[in-house]
């Protein structure tokens, strides 16, 4: 068995290596930050993205309620860092750290960033390789309004790091990704300790083939919330990436014992290396369902 290790360059891996890593990022992104994770249910999605709605809206009160009920959802492993931080925003608008105008300029880039994905044509298929993506580039505006939606609260507020991180994942998106990392950056200035930044950073670095350094900056979320399960999920693929299949399935069994149920593409990849055993004593979800 073929293990890359730290400081590997993965130029030598080949255009399907590189296909690859692109399709993971992408499957993560759809299905952990962004909330287009299903877990078996479409609940969990439906009030988070009422609530964003609600907040474009200035509804705030609305948009309180719909994020309240979506962490309520009984789900495994549910994002709940990312609710918080959608409620952070509206307590901050509450507590005058921010206008209501700001808060509402950042709920129209988060909603605009969610409208502009589009789901893979065959999200589940374990040859990723063969995998081919819908991006529609005639929403490619939105993103641009949304860098300007945070942009402005920037100008109002240069030390406001929430409105960094949005505009990072807006620049992730427009595949602009040293601007990505700049911005992330810019955050982590605002607040050393965010692990959720840190996991932003996981995607971005992926996404550049930079594996290393997407290892670290995992490293550094779970260092800070040891609790982050998204992160275990996202150090899997990573290392299946840099063909460590051992450590892969190790941060799966991690995840699992967090209470997190592990992604089904997963099981599809790692079954050939899972020389132990270890596999199928967690629980999977198909995230088609």
């Amino acid at each position: 068995m073929q293990k890359v290790t730290h400081g590997t360059d993965v130029n030598h891996l080949g255009e399907d290596m590189r296909v690859l890593i692109i399709s993971i990022s992408v499957l993560i992104f759809l299905s952990g930050i962004s909330c287009y994770h299903h877990y078996n249910s479409y609940e969990y999605y439906e009030y988070y993205s009422e609530g964003v709605e609600y907040g474009a809206q200035a509804k705030f009160e609305e948009a309180q309620r719909q994020f309240e009920k979506a962490l309520d959802v009984s789900q495994p492993c549910p994002p709940t860092t990312l609710i918080k931080r959608r409620l952070k925003i509206i307590d901050d608008v509450i507590k005058e750290k921010i206008t209501k105008e700001a808060g509402v300029y950042l709920f129209k880039a988060i909603a605009r960033i969610n409208k502009t994905m589009t789901l893979p044509e065959n999200l589940v298929s374990h040859k990723w390789r063969n995998v081919t993506y819908r991006r529609s580039y005639l929403n490619q505006w939105r993103l641009d309004d949304a860098i300007n939606d945070c942009k402005k609260v920037i100008t109002l507020y240069p030390n406001y790091g929430e409105a960094y991180r949005i505009l990072g994942i807006a620049y992730y998106y427009k595949e602009m990704y040293d601007e990505s990392v700049t911005e992330s950056k810019k955050a982590l200035k605002s607040n050393p300790n965010d692990a959720l930044v840190y996991y932003d950073l996981g995607f971005t670095y992926l996404a550049k083939e930079m594996l290393d350094e997407a290892c670290g900056a995992c490293e550094k979320a779970l260092y800070i919330n040891p609790k982050f399960g998204e992160v275990h999920k996202l150090l899997a693929k990573i290392y299946y990436c840099k063909l460590a299949y051992e450590l892969a399935i190790e941060h799966c069994e991690k995840l699992a014992k967090l209470g997190c149920m592990v992604p089904s593409e997963l099981l599809h990849v790692l079954k050939p290396y899972d020389y132990m055993g270890k596999l199928k004593t967690l629980n999977f979800y198909d995230v088609e369902d």
